[in-house]
C-alpha cells in the first residue's frame, strides 16, 4: 500500500476521509516499525563487530591470559568452542526464539571468531599475519553462513575478505609491475560483480547478490580510477607474464566472461539495463587486459583513454542509478565523480591559476555540483517514499 494510492482512492471516492486517515496512520506505523528494526539490527551488528575485533586484537597482542592455558591445542579448542557457542546461540535465538536480529548478529560474530581462530593458529605455528592462505581459509569457512542464513552482514564480510585475499595473493614486490597488479584487482572486481549478478536467478539470494555487485563495483571503479593518473601510466609501465598467466587470475577472467555472457543471454530480470551491464563488463575486461600488456604505449594516450573509459562507465552508473531509483548506486557514482573531478582539478589547475582563484573556482564548482546532485537525489527519495 502506498500513500499516493490511498490519496488516489480518496479523490475517486472509493474510500472515506476517516478510512483514508486510518490507512495513512497504519502506513506510518509500518514505516516507523521498519525504521526501528533497521536501527536495532545496526546496533546488534556493530556490537558483534566490536566484540569480534576485540577478540582478534586480544589474540594478536598475545595477552597473558592465553598463557594460562597449558597447551596450544587447549587455546585453539577454547576459541573454537567460543565460536561454536556464538553460532549456536545465534541459530537458537533466530529460529527457535524468533529473535532474528539478535540471532543474526551472533551468527555474524561467529563469522568473525572463525577469523580469530585462524589468527590464533597462525600465531602458534608462526604463520605470517599477512598470509593470503589464512584469509582464504577464513573466506571459505564463512561462505556457507552467507547462503544458509541469507546473511547480508556476513556477505559484506566475505566481500572484504575476498578483496583482501586478492591484494595479498597478487601482490608484486617489483614496484614497476604495479600496472599488472591493478589490472588483476580490476578483473577480480568484475568477477565479483558478475558473480553477484548470477544471484538474480533466485529471489531468496537477491540481497546477497546486491552486496557482491556493489562490492565488485567498488573494487573495479577504485582500480580504474588509478589508471586515470598520468603519473601512474608513466611509472607503472612494466608487465609480468608470470602474473598474467597465473591460474587463479585466468580462472577469474574466464569465469567473468562466462558469467557476463550468461547474464546477457539468459537475463532473469528481462531488462535492457542488465544487457548493457554485461556488455560494459566485457568491455572493461578487454580494456584491462590491453592495459596489462601496454608496456610500450605512450602514457599520454593511455591516460586519455583511461579517463574516457572512466567517464563513460561513470555516466552509465548514473544512468542506471536514476533509472532504477537506486540511491546507493547514485551515492557510489557521486563519490567516484567527486574524487575524479578533484584529482583532475588539482592536476591541471594547481600550477596555472593563482592559489586564491584556484580555491574559489573549485569551491563554487563543488557547491554547484552538490546542489544539482542533491536535487536529483531528492527526486528519487520522493519516488521511493511514494512506493513505500
Amino acid at each position: 500500500m502506498k500513500q499516493k494510492q490511498i490519496e488516489s482512492w480518496l479523490s475517486q471516492g472509493i474510500i472515506s476521509q476517516d478510512q483514508a486517515d486510518k490507512m495513512l496512520l497504519d502506513l506510518e506505523s509500518q514505516k516507523e516499525q521498519t525504521r526501528r528494526k533497521r536501527f536495532l539490527a545496526t546496533i546488534y551488528t556493530i556490537g558483534s563487530l566490536l566484540v569480534g575485533i576485540g577478540v582478534i586484537l586480544f589474540i594478536a597482542a598475545n595477552n597473558w591470559i592465553l598463557e594460562l592455558f597449558s597447551s596450544d591445542l587447549l587455546k585453539i579448542c577454547a576459541l573454537a568452542g567460543l565460536t561454536i557457542g556464538s553460532y549456536y546461540s545465534g541459530y537458537f535465538l533466530k529460529y527457535e526464539k524468533q529473535m532474528p536480529r539478535v540471532g543474526a548478529a551472533l551468527i555474524f560474530l561467529s563469522a568473525l571468531l572463525i577469523g580469530g581462530t585462524y589468527c590464533l593458529i597462525g600465531q602458534i605455528y608462526n604463520v605470517q599475519a599477512n598470509s593470503s592462505g589464512l584469509v582464504l581459509m577464513w573466506l571459505l569457512s564463512i561462505l556457507p553462513l552467507v547462503y544458509i542464513h541469507k546473511s547480508v552482514s556476513v556477505g559484506v564480510l566475505s566481500s572484504i575478505l575476498f578483496t583482501l585475499w586478492n591484494i595479498l595473493f597478487f601482490w608484486v614486490e617489483d614496484h614497476s609491475a604495479y600496472r599488472c597488479e591493478i589490472v588483476l584487482l580490476m578483473i577480480s572486481g568484475l568477477f565479483l560483480f558478475n558473480l553477484g549478478s548470477l544471484h538474480q536467478f533466485s529471489e531468496k539470494l537477491l540481497s546477497i547478490g546486491r552486496v557482491y555487485r556493489l562490492s565488485g563495483l567498488l573494487l573495479t571503479m577504485g582500480n580504474l580510477y588509478v589508471f586515470t593518473f598520468f603519473s601512474f601510466n608513466e611509472w607503472g609501465y612494466y608487465y609480468d607474464f608470470k602474473v598474467a598467466l597465473d591460474p587463479v587470475f585466468l580462472t577469474f577472467l574466464i569465469l567473468t566472461v562466462i558469467f557476463s555472457l550468461l547474464m546477457h543471454y539468459h537475463n532473469p530480470q528481462k531488462s535492457d539495463s542488465s544487457h548493457i551491464e554485461s556488455i560494459i563488463s566485457l568491455v572493461i575486461g578487454i580494456v584491462a587486459i590491453a592495459w596489462m600488456f601496454s608496456g610500450g604505449a605512450n602514457p599520454y594516450y593511455l591516460t586519455a583513454l583511461s579517463n574516457i573509459v572512466y567517464v563513460a562507465v561513470l555516466s552509465c552508473l548514473y544512468y542506471f542509478g536514476y533509472k532504477r531509483e537506486d540511491l546507493k548506486l547514485v551515492n557510489i557514482s557521486t563519490f567516484f565523480l567527486t574524487i575524479f573531478l578533484l584529482a583532475r582539478y588539482f592536476e591541471y589547475s594547481w600550477e596555472f591559476l593563482p592559489k586564491s582563484l584556484f580555491f574559489v573556482i573549485g569551491g563554487l564548482t563543488l557547491l554547484g555540483g552538490g546542489i544539482y546532485i542533491e536535487k536529483k537525489k531528492g527526486e528519487i527519495k520522493v519516488k521511493l517514499a511514494e512506493k513505500n
